[in-house]
């Protein structure tokens, strides 16, 4: 099967087989090693990439699915001030250790954000149900998003701890 593809803002076209999964085809073909293969089951989240804008784990689509669509990855940040801004966050709180859980988490709070509304603490836990980090552990994370909400141009609001409503 032949199929096209936007990927990080370049124009992609392969043969691939009906069955082969959208992460192998960024991995293999395009050779984008951010996309992270974890659990193969959409278990860990590591391998979250936007698909025409949705969060979707990119061990669950096929490449046939994804033909004629755009995939952002970690990669696409040079294009796009949000993702650059989460990327930075995440440096600045301390929100990554090892690195393989950061592309996956980065990209679903992209799409967490890009919902245009104020969150709450538990739409951000909602929101990222699914990614699993190993290492930092998520109050990092949750202050990395929290430090975004008032620059967020998508209106994301504050996200307040319990102790810190309460001070």
């Amino acid at each position: 099967m032949h199929i096209t593809m936007e990927v990080d803002g370049k124009q992609c076209h392969a043969d691939v087989e009906g069955s082969q999964r959208l992460i192998e085809f960024l991995r293999d073909h395009t050779r984008e090693k951010s996309v992270k293969s974890g659990c193969v089951t959409a278990s860990c989240g590591s391998c979250t990439v936007l698909l025409d804008g949705q969060s979707v784990r990119s061990c669950t689509v096929t490449a046939g699915q994804a033909d004629g669509c755009s995939v952002a990855t970690v990669r696409s940040a040079q294009h796009d001030p949000l993702l650059s801004a989460i990327q930075q966050a995440f440096i600045d709180s301390h929100a990554t250790q090892c690195g393989f859980c950061a592309p996956g988490m980065v990209i679903a709070v992209r799409s967490l954000l890009a919902e245009e509304k104020e969150l709450t603490e538990d739409d951000v836990r909602q929101g990222l149900r699914g990614n699993v980090c190993r290492c930092v552990g998520y109050p990092a994370i949750l202050r990395a998003i929290r430090s975004l909400a008032p620059a967020t141009a998508a209106g994301a609001g504050d996200v307040v701890d319990e102790e810190e409503s309460t001070a």
